[in-house]
């Protein structure tokens, strides 16, 4: 084979039109979600401008909504979430900016157009003065290269390209990574592509090295967009002990550089707090509720995993492959254990319905994990026969097929995300979560 041959080979268009789909389809359903989300921007334009995370600046916007999601450290005012996803934002602040500078020189009416055509109101055209538009926009792009990598890896899993794009589209548009991670630049949205990333290096590493200071810097980074990404962290360690021992002293010292990096970062730019209140594991604290939380993160009518992706019953044979031998089994076995323990966390949790959202948002960033494990049974309809499999078969379908009408929802609805205030609070009246009379995901429909 020549080396052009060979280069043909590797080309795969799909490697391209599956995220510029990813990146088209998101954009295209609309409905932004910017509620947890709503500071990301000026937080990131902030670290542009004034190379600081403090949100001084924006006193009057600040004052206007309430101060909601910040908190005031010695004489600023700081975003109550984690800097993680802020960070990453930067670069699309500062494109979006230099964008929007061209187009106002080659268009000078530009501002009044946009001021006419939307609720904000600004004293000059910037990221901060279309903040939404720019959070969508991020938001779709890493949900792109999300799909780009997962798809990448399962490639290298399943062998098959149709395979590979049938549970990267079940991933982006049958899960919260439609309906929440793509919606707004949530910390899950950053959470879901780091995820990816390191399943990827992963199941790389079944064919040469693992590249263990890159997935420790990945893993250490992770926990500074979402505290409960230390799970994947602590569990993805031991996955290496126990299948790369040689790479473990590369994975920790790529994590402790990582981990060192960012509680710098922040020791600086919050004024002498390694660590705001938001990575308190007191937050995880609630032992009373947790079996009702426990259940509504699985089967409750508004947040359950299950009623919003019914089909991940089939990722059963996945789970079992934990216990068997075979090639995959150490990977089987990890995404089993972040999946279930993440479930625990959240469980504990006493907002575990996770305020106003739509779903089980708790879940976007494990997303990757259990749509892995539907592999053994999706590549199982590849080979089995019989009556009985083409009934699993269809039956599975429908599920997927059920789960994209709701996550489609999600994401082009408005009306489902209104259904957190009306009739009544979802944050005072917790219960209306399950409430089957009243279906989150139905909102809009005519009559309900």
């Amino acid at each position: 084979m020549t080396k052009a041959d060979s280069l043909r080979a590797r080309l795969d268009p799909v490697s391209i039109l599956l995220p510029l789909a990813v990146f088209l389809l998101d954009i295209a359903a609309g409905n932004i979600t910017s509620t947890d989300s709503f500071w990301t921007v000026p937080v990131a334009s902030s670290l542009l401008h004034s190379g600081d995370i403090d949100l001084d600046e924006f006193e009057p916007m600040l004052d206007l909504h309430g101060y909601r999601d910040t908190f005031s450290h010695a004489g600023h005012r700081f975003y109550l979430f984690p800097a993680g996803t802020p960070i990453v934002t930067v670069p699309f602040v500062a494109a979006a900016e230099a964008a929007l500078g061209l187009a106002t020189e080659a268009w000078p009416g530009l501002p009044r157009f946009v001021q006419a055509h939307t609720a904000n109101r600004f004293e000059r055209l910037d990221a901060v003065a279309i903040a939404p538009r720019i959070e969508l926009v991020t938001a779709a792009f890493l949900l792109a290269m999300a799909s780009l990598v997962f798809y990448a890896t399962l490639r290298r899993i399943t062998g098959n390209r149709l395979e590979a794009v049938f549970l990267t589209s079940v991933l982006i548009f049958c899960t919260p990574a439609f309906s929440t991670a793509g919606r707004a630049l949530w910390s899950h949205t950053t959470s879901l592509l780091l995820v990816t990333l390191v399943l990827y290096l992963l199941v790389l590493a079944r064919e040469g090295p693992l590249r263990g200071a890159l997935l420790g810097a990945l893993l250490g980074f992770g926990f500074f967009l979402r505290p409960t990404n230390a799970i994947t962290a602590v569990l993805t360690a031991v996955y290496v002990l126990a299948v790369h021992r040689r790479s473990l002293t590369a994975l920790l010292l790529g994590a402790c550089a990582s981990v060192a990096c960012m509680a710098a970062f922040d020791w600086f730019m919050y004024d002498g707090l390694l660590l705001p209140d938001y990575f308190s594991p007191s937050r995880l604290s609630m032992l009373e509720g947790f079996p009702e939380a426990a259940a509504g993160n699985l089967f409750s009518p508004a947040r359950g995993l299950l009623v919003y992706c019914p089909f991940l019953v089939f990722a059963a044979p996945g789970v079992a492959g934990a216990f068997r031998p075979g090639p995959l089994r150490g990977i089987f076995a990890l995404c089993s254990g972040i999946v279930l323990l993440h479930w625990l966390a959240i469980s504990f949790y006493p907002h575990w319905w996770g305020g106003w959202s739509f779903g089980p948002r708790f879940f976007t960033e494990v997303t990757p994990f259990l749509v892995l494990l539907l592999a053994p049974f999706t590549g199982g309809c590849r080979k089995a026969r019989g009556r009985g499999r083409r009934a699993l078969e269809a039956l599975f379908a429908l599920l997927v097929l059920v789960a994209l009408v709701i996550h489609s929802r999600g994401a082009c609805r408005p009306a489902t995300m209104e259904w957190n205030s009306f009739p009544a609070n979802v944050d005072t009246y917790p219960s209306r979560v399950w409430d089957w009379g009243d279906l989150q995901f139905l909102r809009g429909l005519e009559g309900v």
